[in-house]
Protein backbone atom coordinates (compact mmCIF):
# COMPACT_ATOMS: atom_id res chain seq x y z
CA UNK A 1 0.00 0.00 0.00
CA UNK A 2 1.31 3.88 -0.80
CA UNK A 3 1.44 5.91 1.82
CA UNK A 4 0.45 9.95 1.58
CA UNK A 5 3.52 11.80 2.27
CA UNK A 6 2.84 14.45 4.37
CA UNK A 7 2.54 18.22 4.15
CA UNK A 8 6.08 18.89 5.96
CA UNK A 9 7.51 16.55 3.34
CA UNK A 10 5.80 18.11 0.21
CA UNK A 11 6.76 21.43 1.45
CA UNK A 12 10.19 20.53 1.62
CA UNK A 13 10.23 18.97 -1.83
CA UNK A 14 8.56 22.27 -3.16
CA UNK A 15 11.50 24.52 -1.87
CA UNK A 16 13.92 21.65 -3.06
CA UNK A 17 12.48 21.89 -6.60
CA UNK A 18 12.66 26.10 -6.28
CA UNK A 19 15.91 26.45 -5.18
CA UNK A 20 17.05 24.17 -7.98
CA UNK A 21 15.28 25.94 -10.27
CA UNK A 22 15.87 29.89 -9.20
CA UNK A 23 19.27 29.22 -6.90
CA UNK A 24 22.37 30.59 -7.03
CA UNK A 25 25.58 30.34 -5.60
CA UNK A 26 26.53 32.08 -1.96
CA UNK A 27 28.84 32.21 0.53
CA UNK A 28 27.44 33.06 4.55
CA UNK A 29 30.08 34.19 6.13
CA UNK A 30 28.90 34.09 9.84
CA UNK A 31 29.73 36.91 12.02
CA UNK A 32 31.23 37.80 15.53
CA UNK A 33 29.05 40.74 16.19
CA UNK A 34 30.17 43.02 19.47
CA UNK A 35 28.89 46.34 21.29
CA UNK A 36 31.05 49.25 19.79
CA UNK A 37 33.41 47.00 16.99
CA UNK A 38 32.83 46.39 13.73
CA UNK A 39 31.73 42.68 13.23
CA UNK A 40 34.88 41.02 12.16
CA UNK A 41 34.31 36.96 10.46
CA UNK A 42 33.56 34.73 13.46
CA UNK A 43 36.91 32.13 13.92
CA UNK A 44 35.26 29.49 15.23
CA UNK A 45 32.38 29.64 12.24
CA UNK A 46 34.09 29.22 8.96
CA UNK A 47 32.34 30.72 5.57
CA UNK A 48 30.84 28.11 3.63
CA UNK A 49 29.20 27.86 -0.23
CA UNK A 50 25.48 27.17 -0.08
CA UNK A 51 22.80 27.39 -2.52
CA UNK A 52 19.99 30.35 -2.05
CA UNK A 53 17.21 31.98 -4.17
CA UNK A 54 18.19 35.71 -4.41
CA UNK A 55 15.08 38.12 -5.06
CA UNK A 56 14.65 42.41 -4.91
CA UNK A 57 11.39 42.94 -3.48
CA UNK A 58 9.65 46.24 -4.50
CA UNK A 59 8.39 48.65 -2.18
CA UNK A 60 7.11 52.24 -1.94
CA UNK A 61 8.58 54.64 0.27
CA UNK A 62 6.68 57.71 1.24
CA UNK A 63 8.39 61.22 1.09
CA UNK A 64 6.92 63.51 4.12
CA UNK A 65 3.34 64.06 4.34
CA UNK A 66 2.85 64.10 0.97
CA UNK A 67 1.35 61.34 -1.51
CA UNK A 68 4.49 61.26 -3.55
CA UNK A 69 6.77 58.57 -2.79
CA UNK A 70 9.39 56.34 -4.58
CA UNK A 71 10.15 52.62 -5.55
CA UNK A 72 12.66 51.35 -3.42
CA UNK A 73 14.08 47.51 -3.76
CA UNK A 74 15.44 45.78 -0.73
CA UNK A 75 17.07 42.36 -1.68
CA UNK A 76 16.09 39.33 -0.30
CA UNK A 77 17.55 35.64 -0.06
CA UNK A 78 15.73 32.70 0.84
CA UNK A 79 17.50 29.46 2.19
CA UNK A 80 16.34 26.10 3.15
CA UNK A 81 17.22 25.50 6.98
CA UNK A 82 18.83 22.51 6.44
CA UNK A 83 21.31 24.02 4.09
CA UNK A 84 22.64 25.94 6.92
CA UNK A 85 25.49 25.01 8.63
CA UNK A 86 25.17 28.36 11.46
CA UNK A 87 22.76 29.70 12.31
CA UNK A 88 21.92 33.19 10.68
CA UNK A 89 21.90 36.12 12.76
CA UNK A 90 22.07 39.84 12.15
CA UNK A 91 25.05 41.18 10.77
CA UNK A 92 25.93 38.33 9.42
CA UNK A 93 26.96 38.17 5.26
CA UNK A 94 26.12 36.85 2.33
CA UNK A 95 28.37 36.73 -0.80
CA UNK A 96 27.11 36.60 -4.30
CA UNK A 97 29.48 34.04 -6.29
CA UNK A 98 28.70 35.20 -9.49
CA UNK A 99 29.34 38.90 -9.27
CA UNK A 100 30.95 39.00 -6.01
CA UNK A 101 28.51 41.11 -4.52
CA UNK A 102 28.85 41.84 -0.62
CA UNK A 103 25.13 41.73 1.56
CA UNK A 104 24.80 41.89 5.25
CA UNK A 105 21.73 40.36 7.13
CA UNK A 106 19.29 43.05 8.42
CA UNK A 107 16.65 40.52 9.33
CA UNK A 108 16.74 36.99 9.15
CA UNK A 109 13.25 34.71 9.95
CA UNK A 110 11.75 31.49 9.34
CA UNK A 111 8.76 31.14 6.95
CA UNK A 112 7.71 28.83 9.74
CA UNK A 113 8.18 25.32 7.97
CA UNK A 114 11.68 24.69 5.96
CA UNK A 115 12.74 28.00 4.48
CA UNK A 116 13.97 30.93 5.50
CA UNK A 117 13.43 34.62 4.44
CA UNK A 118 16.37 36.61 5.18
CA UNK A 119 16.09 40.67 4.51
CA UNK A 120 19.67 42.10 3.56
CA UNK A 121 20.91 45.55 2.67
CA UNK A 122 24.11 45.41 -0.06
CA UNK A 123 27.61 46.60 1.18
CA UNK A 124 29.43 46.42 -1.92
CA UNK A 125 31.67 43.96 -3.77
CA UNK A 126 34.17 42.22 -1.88
CA UNK A 127 38.24 42.94 -2.37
Amino acid sequence: MFSTPSFDELEGQAHLLLQAEFGSAWVHIPMLARPNYSPQPDPKKPPYSLSAVFSWESRMVKLGMEDMGVSSRDPKLYVRVCDLKFPVNTRDQFQQCSTGLLFEVTNPQKDGLSGMEIDLVQMGRSS
